[in-house]
Protein backbone atom coordinates (compact mmCIF):
# COMPACT_ATOMS: atom_id res chain seq x y z
CA UNK A 1 0.00 0.00 0.00
CA UNK A 2 3.13 2.52 0.88
CA UNK A 3 4.08 1.79 -3.11
CA UNK A 4 1.00 2.62 -4.42
CA UNK A 5 0.66 5.52 -2.37
CA UNK A 6 3.85 7.10 -3.01
CA UNK A 7 3.73 5.57 -6.58
CA UNK A 8 0.81 7.61 -6.80
CA UNK A 9 2.64 10.88 -5.36
CA UNK A 10 5.69 10.48 -8.15
CA UNK A 11 2.69 11.19 -10.49
CA UNK A 12 0.79 14.09 -9.26
CA UNK A 13 4.23 15.74 -8.95
CA UNK A 14 5.09 14.64 -12.44
CA UNK A 15 1.88 16.01 -13.56
CA UNK A 16 2.25 19.23 -11.93
CA UNK A 17 5.76 19.58 -12.44
CA UNK A 18 4.50 19.49 -16.51
CA UNK A 19 3.37 23.05 -16.21
CA UNK A 20 4.55 25.83 -16.48
CA UNK A 21 3.16 29.20 -16.31
CA UNK A 22 4.95 32.37 -18.08
CA UNK A 23 3.37 34.67 -15.66
CA UNK A 24 -0.05 33.79 -13.51
CA UNK A 25 -3.40 34.19 -13.49
CA UNK A 26 -5.70 34.60 -10.41
CA UNK A 27 -7.78 31.52 -10.94
CA UNK A 28 -4.34 29.28 -11.39
CA UNK A 29 -3.49 30.42 -8.23
CA UNK A 30 -7.09 29.35 -6.37
CA UNK A 31 -6.72 25.81 -8.80
CA UNK A 32 -3.69 25.17 -6.77
CA UNK A 33 -5.12 26.12 -3.56
CA UNK A 34 -7.84 23.85 -3.82
CA UNK A 35 -5.85 20.69 -4.67
CA UNK A 36 -4.09 21.49 -1.91
CA UNK A 37 -7.22 21.41 0.58
CA UNK A 38 -7.43 25.09 1.09
CA UNK A 39 -10.65 27.61 0.67
CA UNK A 40 -9.48 30.43 -1.66
CA UNK A 41 -11.58 32.95 -3.26
CA UNK A 42 -10.90 34.86 -6.55
CA UNK A 43 -11.34 38.53 -6.29
CA UNK A 44 -9.81 42.06 -7.52
CA UNK A 45 -7.75 44.79 -5.98
CA UNK A 46 -8.60 48.80 -5.78
CA UNK A 47 -6.95 48.36 -9.64
CA UNK A 48 -8.75 45.81 -11.01
CA UNK A 49 -6.18 43.14 -10.62
CA UNK A 50 -6.63 39.59 -9.32
CA UNK A 51 -6.40 39.18 -5.59
CA UNK A 52 -6.87 35.52 -3.78
CA UNK A 53 -8.17 35.12 -0.14
CA UNK A 54 -7.47 32.49 1.47
CA UNK A 55 -7.20 30.76 4.99
CA UNK A 56 -3.98 28.86 6.27
CA UNK A 57 -2.91 28.31 9.79
CA UNK A 58 -6.57 29.71 10.72
CA UNK A 59 -5.63 33.06 9.36
CA UNK A 60 -6.64 34.89 6.80
CA UNK A 61 -4.23 35.54 3.83
CA UNK A 62 -4.55 37.86 0.91
CA UNK A 63 -2.40 37.33 -2.46
CA UNK A 64 -2.07 40.06 -4.32
CA UNK A 65 -1.14 40.25 -8.40
CA UNK A 66 1.57 42.52 -10.13
CA UNK A 67 2.67 43.30 -13.34
CA UNK A 68 -0.76 42.38 -14.78
CA UNK A 69 -2.04 43.10 -18.44
CA UNK A 70 -4.84 41.28 -20.04
CA UNK A 71 -8.55 41.96 -20.16
CA UNK A 72 -10.60 42.12 -16.93
CA UNK A 73 -11.21 38.66 -15.47
CA UNK A 74 -8.63 37.15 -17.60
CA UNK A 75 -5.27 39.02 -16.11
CA UNK A 76 -2.05 37.03 -16.51
CA UNK A 77 0.55 38.44 -13.94
CA UNK A 78 4.28 38.45 -13.44
CA UNK A 79 4.62 38.08 -9.92
CA UNK A 80 2.63 37.38 -6.55
CA UNK A 81 2.77 38.40 -3.43
CA UNK A 82 1.46 36.58 -0.08
CA UNK A 83 0.38 39.26 2.61
CA UNK A 84 -0.98 38.98 6.41
CA UNK A 85 -1.93 41.47 7.87
CA UNK A 86 -2.26 41.36 12.24
CA UNK A 87 -3.67 43.47 15.37
CA UNK A 88 -0.25 42.31 17.05
CA UNK A 89 1.91 45.26 17.99
CA UNK A 90 5.54 43.94 16.71
CA UNK A 91 8.87 46.50 17.16
CA UNK A 92 11.15 47.10 14.19
CA UNK A 93 13.73 45.51 16.42
CA UNK A 94 11.86 42.28 16.48
CA UNK A 95 10.44 42.51 13.12
CA UNK A 96 14.79 42.92 12.12
CA UNK A 97 15.14 39.55 14.35
CA UNK A 98 12.54 37.69 12.07
CA UNK A 99 13.94 38.91 9.04
CA UNK A 100 17.76 38.01 9.87
CA UNK A 101 17.01 34.14 10.72
CA UNK A 102 14.58 33.55 8.34
CA UNK A 103 14.17 33.14 4.40
CA UNK A 104 11.43 33.13 1.84
CA UNK A 105 9.23 35.77 3.98
CA UNK A 106 9.50 39.36 5.91
CA UNK A 107 8.25 41.12 8.58
CA UNK A 108 7.83 44.22 9.16
CA UNK A 109 5.81 46.99 11.38
CA UNK A 110 3.25 49.04 9.64
CA UNK A 111 2.40 52.85 10.26
CA UNK A 112 -0.35 51.35 12.90
CA UNK A 113 2.88 49.72 14.94
CA UNK A 114 1.32 46.07 14.07
CA UNK A 115 2.88 42.93 12.51
CA UNK A 116 2.96 41.99 8.86
CA UNK A 117 4.33 39.27 6.70
CA UNK A 118 4.99 38.75 3.53
CA UNK A 119 6.53 37.19 0.57
CA UNK A 120 6.74 37.48 -3.49
CA UNK A 121 7.01 34.72 -6.16
CA UNK A 122 8.33 36.35 -9.50
CA UNK A 123 6.38 33.99 -12.08
CA UNK A 124 7.60 35.86 -15.48
CA UNK A 125 9.92 34.05 -17.15
CA UNK A 126 8.23 30.16 -15.90
CA UNK A 127 6.85 28.51 -12.86
CA UNK A 128 6.20 25.27 -12.59
CA UNK A 129 2.99 24.27 -11.08
CA UNK A 130 5.42 22.10 -8.63
CA UNK A 131 7.50 24.81 -7.96
CA UNK A 132 3.83 26.95 -6.89
CA UNK A 133 2.49 24.09 -5.06
CA UNK A 134 6.43 24.18 -2.58
CA UNK A 135 6.23 28.05 -2.58
CA UNK A 136 2.90 27.68 -0.80
CA UNK A 137 3.99 25.01 1.63
CA UNK A 138 7.02 27.65 2.55
CA UNK A 139 4.36 29.99 2.92
CA UNK A 140 2.52 28.25 5.34
CA UNK A 141 5.53 27.27 7.00
CA UNK A 142 7.07 30.63 7.42
CA UNK A 143 3.36 31.61 8.51
CA UNK A 144 2.72 28.70 11.25
CA UNK A 145 6.44 29.87 12.91
CA UNK A 146 5.54 33.88 12.47
CA UNK A 147 2.43 33.10 14.76
CA UNK A 148 4.40 31.43 17.44
CA UNK A 149 7.07 34.27 17.14
CA UNK A 150 4.51 36.50 17.49
CA UNK A 151 2.78 35.04 20.48
CA UNK A 152 -0.52 34.78 18.16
Amino acid sequence: MVRIIGFLMVLITMSWSMTIYDGIQGQDVVNVLHKLGYSARLTTDSGGDPKVITKMEGVTNYIYFYACHGSKGNKTCKSIEFYVPFATPLSAQKASKWNATRRFSDSYTAKDGHARLESDIETAGGITQANLVHMIGLWDDNLSAFLKFINW
